[in-house]
């Protein structure tokens, strides 16, 4: 907070001097001074003069001085012009002797070394490194005391827990219990069911029911329901490939290279050794089917639904693998499929049914979920690094922190959003560290508060995005595009309202930057030009500014408290209610200025 001191205006003009601790004041001699004699107090803690009046002594405060004058002496010659004062120069070359005044130096910002002072014309062909040596290691610290485990046993019913529980003792001795509630009570006997009637069964023909036969059974209810038989054994131990697929049916070692089962049911059936090379398998069921040896090299396995598949293929289709009797690839249909803790990095899943699926502690690093479903999955501590999405339909159970579904897309730290189309999401306090934004379109996004810390923004468009409090830093490529007032400076993104806090500014161009309201709490802004730069209620407490140049930056209301200001150039800087260094409020200080309460 920042407090405005009123000022105590006094209408006569005094001068006073403190000479060997004796004071002494006089007033202006003219021919019309009244001989009226004034009273004041003088505080021996900077020399402010209060209670002045024309009455009489007044009463001061501690050690504070009474002082009196009637009259001043006349108007002393003005004293000579001072000589010109040295400077500290600054840029990213070695400086040529057309630079600078002699007595002056001149910091080079690229390799953080001091010249000077300048001497005859010439600077000295040597300089002072400020970048100290490293510091030596720490010693490690003492080892910590072993802790001990704590002990818990059942508890009997008594004072302690009335209906019994548990007593739980920690390593240093303190006991607590953990006890049963009370009995409920008895809940009320349920109404009598309907009376069931009984069912019946009788055999059912060989027909659309039954292939081969069965029985039909009829429930209480009238619902119908058949127990099929399965079909006759071949004779002789020899396989019929060419019959209509059904479930379980074998047809290991077959022979069926391009053979078309689009939506057939296979589940259970015995396809060991088959030869599936470019089948179309599109739709089928493979529900516990055995695949040992198979070759479903070109097979087309987009929509086929599995689980519970024994043996490993001989060969399956680009793209694709076997997980957990699971057949996993682009389009396939995992709905309530049990994926957790499988490895499915860089994975195609584009277009996969993923509805149901568990998907916990799944490592899904760089695998493509573009227009997948989602539904209901859980995906809880899956590793979605670089995971690329877009089109996803469905809502997942749950996602792993940070993370969030966003118009179809995966958005978090390190997602994969190339191209992503995120006009006008809203993405407040996103963490969207590492992410790759390479041309997206988060034009009118609100990305209030959010962390684009070490993210790709080539040829993304934030036009008209609100970037208030967003925080950043090892930035890379140029984005298309900024809001208004708004620029990328070595990997940061500077404008009103930027979150810059410990940012490492040092030598940046921050020429006309437009700073208002930003913070830049602890940031490192040595040597950087700040020339011009609107710094109005910018919040820089314990900022280093060492040799900065705020040539006419606008700093009101700004807070420099703590603030490292040495060798600044201040040149033409605004002043008005600034928080000085050392604390002293501009609007109360002698010239209105900061200039004398640098620290």
């Amino acid at each position: 907070m920042r407090l405005k001191l009123k000022k105590r205006v006094v209408t006569a003009a005094v001068a006073v001097a403190l000479v060997g601790g004796a004071v002494v004041a006089t007033g202006i001699a003219t021919a019309t001074t009244p001989t009226t004699t004034y009273y004041a107090c003088l505080s021996t803690v900077g020399g402010l003069l209060y209670n002045v009046n024309s009455t009489g002594a007044p009463k001061c405060l501690g050690k504070d001085l009474t002082i009196s004058w009637s009259q001043t002496g006349p108007a002393g010659t003005n004293g000579t012009n001072g000589t010109n004062g040295n400077t500290i120069l600054n840029g990213t070359t070695t400086p040529t002797s057309t630079i600078g005044n002699n007595g002056d130096f001149y910091l080079n910002t690229s390799t953080h070394t001091l010249y000077g002072p300048k001497a005859n014309g010439a600077w000295p062909t040597t300089s002072v490194s400020l970048v100290g040596p490293q510091g030596p290691a720490g010693t490690n610290g003492a080892n910590g005391t072993p802790g001990t485990g704590a002990t818990v046993v059942t508890e009997p019913a008594g004072s302690n827990c009335t209906y019994g529980g548990l007593k739980v003792t920690d390593g240093s001795g303190n006991v607590s219990y953990v006890c049963n509630g009370a009995p409920g009570a008895a809940g009320t006997n349920g109404a009598n069911g309907t009376p069931g009637t009984g069912a019946t069964v009788v055999t059912e023909p060989a027909g659309s029911n039954c292939t081969y036969g069965g029985v039909k059974v009829t429930d209480g209810n009238g619902n119908v329901s058949y127990v099929c038989n399965g079909t006759n054994g071949t004779s002789g131990g020899a396989y019929n490939c060419s019959a209509t697929p059904y479930p379980g049916i074998d047809l290991a070692g077959c022979s069926l290279k391009d053979a078309v089962f689009s939506d057939e049911n296979l589940s259970g059936a015995n396809l060991t050794d088959a030869d599936l090379s470019g089948a179309d398998l599109s739709g089928a069921d493979l529900n516990f089917a055995s695949l040992g040896g198979a070759n479903l090299s070109g097979a087309d396995l987009s929509g086929v639904s599995s689980g519970g598949i024994t043996e490993t293929p001989a060969s399956l289709p680009s793209g694709w693998e076997l997980f957990n009797g699971y057949l996993v690839g682009a389009g396939a249909d995992l709905t309530g499929a049990d994926l957790t803790g499988a490895d499915l990095t860089g994975f195609d899943l584009t277009n996969a049914n993923l509805t149901n699926a568990d998907l916990t502690k799944v490592n899904l690093t760089n695998a493509n979920l573009t227009n997948a479903n989602l539904a209901n999955a859980n995906l809880a501590n899956a590793n979605l690094t670089g995971v690329s999405s877009g089109g996803i339909t469905g809502t997942p159970s749950s996602l792993p922190s940070g993370w969030e579904l966003v118009d179809g897309y995966l958005v978090g730290p390190g997602a994969n959003l190339t191209g992503a189309n995120l006009t006008g999401a809203s993405l407040t306090s996103f963490d969207l560290t590492k992410a790759n934004l390479t041309d997206a379109d988060l034009s009118g996004a609100n990305l209030t508060h959010a962390n684009l810390a070490n993210a790709d923004l080539t040829g993304a468009n934030l036009t008209g995005a609100d970037l208030t409090g967003v925080s950043s830093g090892g930035i890379t490529g140029t984005p298309a595009s900024l809001p208004s007032g708004w620029e990328l400076v070595v990997g940061y993104l500077v404008g009103p309202s930027a979150d810059l806090e410990t940012a490492n500014l040092t030598g940046a161009n921050l020429s006309g930057a437009n700073l208002t309201h930003a913070d830049l709490t602890g940031a490192n802004l040595t040597g950087a030009d700040l020339t011009g730069a609107n710094l109005t209620d910018a919040y820089l407490p314990n900022s280093n500014l060492l040799i900065a140049n705020l040539t006419n930056a606008d700093l009101t209301n700004a807070d420099l408290g703590g603030s490292n200001l040495t060798g600044a150039t201040l040149t033409g800087a605004t002043w008005d209610n600034t928080m000085c260094p050392d604390g002293t409020n501009s609007g109360t200080a002698s010239g209105a200025t900061c200039i004398g309460h640098l620290g």
